[in-house]
């Protein structure tokens, strides 16, 4: 048996009811079909429903794409999510969590065009926008403050901007799921874990160290 991807796996709770299962039905039409192919007609069928009801529970097909994307995307984030809300050893906690994203990125790797379908036609679609928005602003922030956290312990220097680092992080990610969309070969483990050994180098710089010196009290 083949392993299913997170936009075919079922919900780790599942949740009964037809709201659920078109929610369900379109993340495996948007894989198969992309979104421009994921009709309304094709979401029902394969939700063992009728077109009405993609109405009487979202309204329009656009709003049910919608919160689909976002389900999606927050399967493949939360794993690595759960884990930077531990209080594990910072370096530790991030090394995990990369980890983790490296996982669910396996795990989807199909799914990426999706994603990138979804980014590049979310100026034209502001539903689409404001859900991918959503979970990206949810995300940035957290990894801001993962980082802020660090430079209270003392472990990357203050010099570094969490906001603009968060975001560099991010787009990195994002250009990650470019890549191995052109290039299914590529070695996503090892180029995560140049981010991290270049961000854990940051402690160890010459400026890095003045920095720490000048923040403790005299």
């Amino acid at each position: 048996m083949t392993e299913q991807t997170n936009l075919d796996r079922e919900s780790a709770t599942p949740v009964a009811g037809t709201r659920a299962q078109l929610v369900e039905a379109t993340l495996v039409c948007l894989r198969r079909f992309g979104i421009g192919g994921a009709t309304s007609r094709a979401i029902a069928a394969e939700a063992g429903t009728n077109l009405q009801a993609i109405a009487y529970h979202f309204g329009s097909k656009d709003a049910l794409v919608s919160e689909a994307l976002v389900l999606g995307i927050r399967r493949w984030l939360e794993p690595a999510l759960r884990i930077l809300r531990t209080d594990m050893d910072p370096i530790r906690r991030m090394r995990a969590a990369v980890n983790e994203l490296n996982t669910a990125f396996e795990r989807a790797r199909d799914d990426m065009p999706v994603y990138l379908e979804a980014l590049a036609g979310a100026r034209r679609d502001e539903r689409v926008h404001a859900a991918l928005r959503e979970v990206l602003d949810e995300v940035h922030g957290f990894v801001a403050s993962q980082i802020q956290d660090l430079q209270r312990k003392r472990i990357i220097p203050r010099w570094v901007d969490p906001d603009a680092m968060a975001t560099l992080q991010i787009s990195a990610a994002d250009g990650l799921a470019i890549h191995a969309t052109l290039d299914p070969g590529m070695d996503h483990r090892a180029v995560a874990d140049q981010a991290i050994k270049l961000l854990t180098a940051l402690a160890r710089s010459p400026r890095a160290r003045r920095s720490r010196g000048s923040s403790r009290p005299r």
